[in-house]
């Protein structure tokens, strides 16, 4: 992990085969045990992330000590992870606690210190409430270090999960790091993470370019399960940051997170992973977010995390979290994904099919004044009742007299998945809507 470190509404409808049973979804949870995780150093601060669109809260970072303890938290720190557990309480997310690698090795070597903090790590969790903890020991490389971290992981399973508290293992992809870490390992954790990111920019020999393109994504995956670990024990990471190089020569460069990017260029398009005038700035933008994402559900990976949710844009319009929620959302509700930076179709038209007679319609919007559009066959049939209702059922717009083949939604309704009920006495239309500014 990387540890240091035009604005305009738009609305699109994308509406897709409803059936009749319609999952219902609490606050911080997904369809099928889906994972959308972030993590929160201690330098930020938890009131400015939504924990209720995170199933899982990282809290960053614990060290060890050698002797098998864990070192004392500043008050500053402490201040920070009671607000951080505050916060994901509020929204019935997952907590989680994540270790560094500072003092790794050392601590290790004895197998008495690596039980002593097994339980120090267990009694934390416990008295502080996490649900948890992530080991995030990187830049193992040698046989020693190897055979440390695999005692480390069985001690830690056998600890935690005697008091039912999740192992997370947070690790890398390719033969240069994870010839040292073996599946026997692996398994032992609740799931992995894999970092897909700083695969460029991060030491003096590298090459230019993006240092988390779609296809190192892919490199991840085949990697993992070429080894034999099916993909629904993985969650894929996604950078909230990117790095400037100086020039096309590449070597170590810079990082920015998101947020900085924005601020430098503040009209680039969605589709954008790269700054314009040479800047040489990478990054994962809205889309490559949204591909990602879409391609981890595709495949049935058990999810997506984020480092890091204070990387992010400050307005949740521009927000990447916002991507990667939504997509979520839209997978569990049976919506179908565009790629909008490779197709003409514009993103906000699709049609649906009728309860009634499995005729098709056409509903679309006009982008920014958020106006849906009905089939006008269907409306001069008629008066209809129009409502809309959010996943939980509650109403949030009705129409009892719909003539018109218009209808303006109210500018306050928060991004989500809507349903549409269009009724009269002869016919029923139903249909689930993308709602996203």
């Amino acid at each position: 992990m990387m540890k240091n470190f035009s604005s305009r509404y738009t609305y699109f409808f994308l509406l897709g085969l409803f059936a009749l049973s319609f999952t219902t979804k609490v606050s911080a949870q997904l369809c099928n045990n889906r994972v959308v995780a972030g993590y929160l150093p201690d330098y930020r601060d938890p009131n400015t992330v939504d924990f209720t669109k995170l199933t899982h809260a990282y809290f960053a970072f614990l060290t060890a000590t050698t002797t098998g303890g864990i070192t004392a938290q500043q008050s500053a720190q402490i201040t920070t992870m009671n607000s951080f557990l505050t916060n994901a309480n509020a929204a019935g997310t997952k907590k989680l606690v994540t270790v560094g690698s500072s003092n790794m090795s050392g601590m290790t070597a004895n197998v008495t210190r690596t039980r002593l903090f097994a339980d120090s790590l267990r009694k934390y969790c416990q008295h502080h409430g996490f649900d948890g903890a992530d080991i995030d020991w990187e830049g193992i490389s040698n046989a020693t270090d190897s055979t440390r971290y695999a005692s480390l992981v069985k001690v830690l399973h056998d600890t935690l999960t005697k008091y039912n508290l999740e192992l997370v293992l947070t690790i890398g992809f390719g033969d240069y790091w994870m010839q040292w870490v073996s599946n026997t390992t692996v398994k032992r954790a609740s799931f992995i993470q894999i970092m897909v990111y700083d695969q460029t920019g991060t030491w003096a020999q590298s090459p230019f370019g993006n240092p988390s393109t779609f296809q190192h994504f892919l490199d991840a995956e085949t990697y993992w399960v070429n080894r034999g670990i099916t993909r629904d024990f993985i969650v894929m990471g996604l950078p909230f940051y990117g790095y400037q190089f100086a020039s096309t020569a590449g070597g170590n460069a810079t990082p920015y997170t998101y947020e900085a990017i924005l601020e430098r260029f503040p009209d680039m398009d969605s589709c954008s992973n790269e700054t314009a005038c040479n800047d040489y700035t990478f990054f994962d933008g809205p889309n490559l977010i949204r591909k990602k994402v879409n391609y981890a559900i595709a495949q049935g990976f058990k999810g997506v995390f984020i480092w890091e949710m204070g990387q992010d844009a400050s307005t949740w319009e521009k927000s990447l979290h916002r991507r990667v929620w939504e997509e979520y959302q839209r997978a569990c509700a049976g919506l179908s994904y565009d790629d909008i930076c490779t197709t003409d179709q514009e993103p906000c038209v699709a049609t649906s099919t009728t309860d009634a007679q499995s005729t098709e319609q056409t509903v679309w919007c006009e982008t920014n004044v958020g106006i849906l559009h009905f089939a006008a066959d269907i409306i001069s049939q008629g008066s209809y009742h129009l409502t809309v209702t959010d996943e939980m059922g509650r109403v949030v717009y009705s129409d009892n007299n719909l003539q018109q083949p218009t209808l303006t939604l109210p500018g306050n309704l928060p991004n989500a998945v809507y349903v549409v009920y269009l009724t009269n006495d002869k016919q029923k239309y139903t249909s689930k809507v993308l709602i996203t500014r």
